[in-house]
């Protein structure tokens, strides 16, 4: 019935040229699902017409976005049969003289159909021998427009047809070298340089992969210490790099008096190295987590406050961009926690000092509307310490540094207030001012002068406010209560208890006047949840919290939020 009631929609649009509105006709395709009837012969017509405005001038977007379509929407007869001369014709528009906005529409098309090819493996055989060694000498030459859509293009050739890239592996290097230099990295950049160890011929159970791996990774570690040493220059820091690095990347030289430009360099070589442990690879792969965890505490080893107790201008302008260092620095160990699992355990010590140093000497006394400072950085180091006790559980060496964590996370979750006495009249005796003379109110007229005697406080007010803080360190404080349990000590437990039931209690109370980040309800059931933990962890010095829970949960029941009160049921 629904194929029948789409060929009638396609032959009343047979006739493409007389729909005047083309985003009309693409819509209609691309609702009606037009182009993935199961008989090549009913979309003859409309395949032609894509060819014809492929070939003109004038229609060739609407033919790209057709074909972009089609490709996604058609059977896999259909594109089996139709995929090689896809490949030459946008090939041919590859070495044209197109403008920039045709040519990464094109390298976009590519990119889709290469994705499809590897479930066709007669296919796909053909296309690595032939099309694709076709195809990317004109990417690697792109021009400047277009050469972030023409790296998309190279990245998917590289993650589905490695081999037939091979021959081409020096020149890739080269373009991944000069796009790393720029101040705006791609995503695919850093994807394909993890991608390309995995390029040519493997060897012997892909021998010659992980010494392609382990090069790779070498280069970028070896590369990220001398950025550091430049960065660190007149510090005395108690982490020093390893003797055995080897040559880093072929970049251009940075001064030591650079800071933004070699913050900004160890941020995108950071980003490679975490690309290098998250890509899935077709062999065995030695990840040197010694040098790299030496890397993290080297990077983390420095803070604001050494910085700021002797400072120059080149350590202010340091300890300016330094947030953004310990944040990618973090975002490696995230990466490294989640590529090596339980296996880097002996570590485990380690990775919490290095957690607890970071909340420690990012800890302010700030609570108002505002962001907290070093907000985000605090919210990378409680995903990283959540992810570490998801993974590792009972055997995470926590206890050492658990008071720590209470007391930063009990302190990040407390509600914002930013409140200012308005001008009433006790605010002002209370200042020694005196009252304010009083003015006779003339009959019939009122305004703001009859108003401010009534006024008590202003609020500034942001829902948003903390909102991704708070709901990192709720989900930490969650995971630290369930897998700690008894290993928590007494007054940590009690003093989790007390604050977690007064935050409820006071929400409960204002109702729909909550302050942020409270008034977000995914803030509120994370709350609960912690509640939960709470109640289910018995301690033996810690009360039993059941009965308390149920009144509280019941009255959660009538929360506005339909995520909150299922929750509570």
């Amino acid at each position: 019935m629904a194929d029948s009631y789409r060929e009638n929609v396609l032959a009343s649009l047979q006739n493409l040229q007389s729909v005047e509105n083309f985003d009309s006709l693409y819509n209609i395709y691309e609702y009606h699902q037009l182009l993935s009837l199961k008989k090549p012969g009913r979309l003859a017509d409309s395949i032609g017409y894509i060819h014809r405005c492929l070939n003109s001038a004038k229609q060739r977007i609407e033919g790209l976005l057709l074909l972009e379509l089609l490709a996604r929407q058609c059977t896999a007869e259909v594109f089996s049969q139709n995929v090689s001369t896809w490949i030459d014709l946008l090939s041919e528009l590859l070495q044209s003289r197109c403008s920039p906005v045709v040519q990464r529409l094109v390298c976009v098309v590519t990119s889709t159909i290469l994705g499809a090819v590897p479930g066709f493996p007669e296919i796909s055989r053909e296309v690595g021998l032939n099309k694709v060694p076709q195809v990317l000498p004109v990417l690697l030459s792109a021009a400047t427009e277009w050469r972030d859509s023409s790296i998309g293009c190279i990245n998917r050739c590289m993650r589905n047809f490695p081999g037939a890239c091979g021959p081409f592996k020096t020149k890739i290097e080269a373009l991944i070298v000069t796009e790393l230099e720029k101040k705006n990295v791609a995503k695919e950049v850093f994807e394909c340089y993890a991608l390309l160890a995995g390029c040519g011929g493997g060897g012997s159970e892909g021998v010659k992969y992980t010494q392609a791996w382990s090069t790779q990774c070498n280069k970028v570690l070896a590369s990220l210490h001398r950025t550091l040493e430049k960065l660190y220059a007149d510090l005395d820091s108690p982490v020093e790099a390893s003797t055995t690095l080897s040559e880093g990347l072929p970049l251009s030289n940075i001064s030591g008096t650079e800071i933004e430009s070699l913050v900004q360099r160890y941020r995108v070589l950071s980003s490679c190295l975490e690309s290098l442990l998250s890509e899935d690879f077709p062999a065995v792969a030695c990840v040197p987590a010694n040098e790299v965890v030496q890397l993290i505490c080297r990077t983390l080893a420095v803070n604001n406050k050494i910085l700021l107790l002797r400072p120059t201008t080149d350590r202010v302008c340091l300890a300016t961009f330094l947030p953004f260092l310990h944040h990618s620095a973090l975002s490696l160990l995230n990466c490294l926690i989640l590529s090596c699992k339980k296996l880097l355990l002996p570590y485990s010590s380690v990775v919490v000092r290095l957690l607890g140093q970071e909340l420690k000497w990012t800890q302010t006394t700030t609570s108002t509307s505002t962001t907290r400072h070093y907000g985000q950085l605090r919210r990378a180091v409680y995903e990283t310490l959540t992810l570490w006790l998801k993974l590792v559980g009972c055997l995470a060496n926590v206890k050492s540094e658990g008071a720590v964590f209470i007391k930063n996370i009990l302190s990040d979750i407390t509600p914002y207030e930013d409140t200012v006495k308005g001008n009433s009249k006790k605010s002002q005796e209370q200042e020694g001012a005196g009252p304010p003379p009083t003015k006779k109110k003339k009959k019939g007229r009122g305004g703001y002068q009859d108003m401010s005697g009534g006024l008590g406080s202003w609020k500034k007010v942001d829902r948003e406010v903390g909102r991704e803080l708070a709901l990192s360190s709720l989900d930490a404080l969650y995971w630290l209560v369930t897998v700690l349990g008894t290993r928590l000590t007494g007054d940590s437990l009690k003093t989790t208890q007390g604050v977690t039931i007064g935050i409820i209690l006071e929400l409960q109370r204002r109702g729909h006047k909550m302050a942020p980040p409270y008034m977000d309800p995914d803030c509120r059931r994370a709350l609960y949840r912690v509640l939960l933990a709470c109640v289910i962890t018995p301690h033996p010095t810690a009360p039993n919290l059941c009965q308390c829970a149920l009144a509280l949960l019941r009255t959660g029941l009538q929360d506005t939020s339909v995520t909150v009160a299922s929750y509570c049921t």
